[in-house]
């Protein structure tokens, strides 16, 4: 067994890293996955979902651990034999453009999540840049835009596509749903991967949606 790694990172913060990377790592388990969760952010915020699901004896949680950067590289390929998938929560300010550059090196599946806007596409710069070499170099490595805090009907949900054609990297095909549900959910340990009664229909979609997420991202490994 090596697992496969897949990263979700960006230097900007607020774009949703967290909320992707976490719930991801718990779907994965939902299939029945052995399943590494590691936050490599100083304020562990990860981690404290981990903990509070626990708390809560919650169904479907990874094995988390949080990472020191200087060391990461190597504790995390020790381990890639003891999983099925090993998810990395990076940062939320990489001022040391060593650790994405570590992140794209060591990674299978990476995920650069960003909000349909044209200045959070500008603030991304750096990370958008270095994937493209990394895409260059590596021929196995798959990486995606993730649009994440999408509202649909609105014009720059609709145009964020033009904000990224200077960048040759492909938009994934499914984007991350706005919505009070995931925060929700954050508060009792739990993500969309969990048993959850009582949802109305637009929380119903936000469900739908992190599974079709998964799913995607599950067929993109294969």
């Amino acid at each position: 067994m090596t697992a496969k790694i897949i990263s979700v990172t960006n230097g900007k913060g607020g774009t949703g890293k967290t909320t992707v990377a976490y719930p991801l790592a718990c779907g994965l388990v939902s299939k029945g996955h052995n399943v590494l969760f590691v936050d490599l952010d100083p304020q562990r915020s990860s981690l404290k979902w981990t903990a509070k699901a626990q708390e809560e004896d919650v169904l479907n949680v990874p094995r988390a651990v949080g990472i020191e950067k200087p060391r990461f590289m190597d504790d995390i390929l020790s381990l890639r034999g003891s999983f099925d998938y090993i998810v990395i929560d990076s940062p939320g300010s990489l001022s040391d453009e060593l650790l994405p550059a570590q992140l794209l090196k060591i990674s299978d599946l990476v995920f650069i999540p960003i909000q349909p806007s044209p200045m959070d596409v500008d603030d991304s710069a750096t990370i958008l840049r270095m994937t493209e070499s990394a895409l260059i170099q590596r021929d196995d490595l798959k990486a995606f835009v993730l649009i994440t805090r999408d509202k649909e009907k609105t014009i720059l949900s609709k145009t964020i596509g033009n904000a990224l054609e200077d960048y040759n990297i492909p938009m994934f095909p499914v984007r991350i749903f706005d919505g009070e549900l995931h925060k929700q959910l954050r508060g009792s340990g739990r993500t969309t991967f969990d048993p959850i009664q009582g949802l109305s229909k637009g929380e119903k979609r936000l469900v739908d949606n992190m599974n079709d997420f998964l799913n995607k991202a599950l067929e993109v490994l294969q």
